[in-house]
Parts: C-alpha cells; structure tokens; sequence
C-alpha cells in the first residue's frame, strides 16, 4: 500500500524475464513493497531458462546472495553494478554497465507497453539470450 496525495492505494510490480529481443518468457508479479533484490529466484523460476546463458538485469537485483544464485543454476549474471555507499563505480564498472545497457535497451520499450495497454504502473525486468548464450 502506498499513500499519495492523502490516498491508500495498493501498488504492484511486475517483474519479466524476456530474451534479448524483448519477447517474454515470464512474468512474477509482487506488491510494490518487495524489493527486486529478495525475489530474483521466484522471477527466474517464471521461465524455462537452459544452462549458461547470460542473465541482464537491472541495478536492483545486484546482490552477493542473487550473483551465487546465478552460478548455482549455471547462469551467468550480467546484472548492472550499482555504486556503494559513498563510491563511485570503477572504470571497469563504467564500462561494463554500458555494454549490459547495450542489450537491455532493447527490452525497455516491453515496460512502455505493459503500462499503455494494462494501465500498469511498474515494472523491473531480466533479460536472457536463450538462443546462444552469448551477447548479441
């Protein structure tokens, strides 16, 4: 629940696992209250997802607990850093954040269309290439 403007209303995100190319493969959706980072096991379970394919994911689902996760099911995590209480991101970091970005573009217009055509609010996203594991 959320209070705005002095009115309770319930909030809800939805969060996609899609392939590289924005076609969804499934979909978990949470109340707005849970934060993406406790959830990513129930989002990848949505999704029949082979071995050693790259994971993209937003900064909320960085986690030492989400980056084990993805190596026990032999994913491989291209999740974007995010800084640290008083760091910036390293150079590396910087680097590699742009190439996810890269591949995660192309997913973004799936969130526009889920608010236009089901008047949803929010939505968090993990993208997969399920055809070769590799970037494209």
């Amino acid at each position: 629940m959320d209070e705005k403007a002095g009115k309770t209303r319930v909030g809800y995100k939805k969060h996609q696992v899609t392939d590289t190319e924005g076609l969804v493969l499934g979909v978990l959706t949470t109340s707005a209250n849970v934060n993406e980072v406790a959830n990513l096991d129930e989002v990848l379970a949505t999704a029949d997802l082979p071995d050693n394919i790259h994971v993209y994911g937003d900064k909320g689902y960085r986690s030492v607990k989400n980056e084990e996760l993805l190596k026990s099911k032999n994913l491989k995590s291209r999740i974007l850093h995010n800084t640290k209480k008083g760091q910036a991101l390293t150079a590396r970091e910087k680097i590699r954040n742009k190439l996810i970005g890269k591949i995660r573009f192309k997913v973004e217009p799936n969130f526009g269309g889920i608010n236009r055509w089901f008047n949803s609010t929010c939505a968090r996203g993990s993208s997969t290439d399920e055809t070769t594991g590799n970037r494209k």
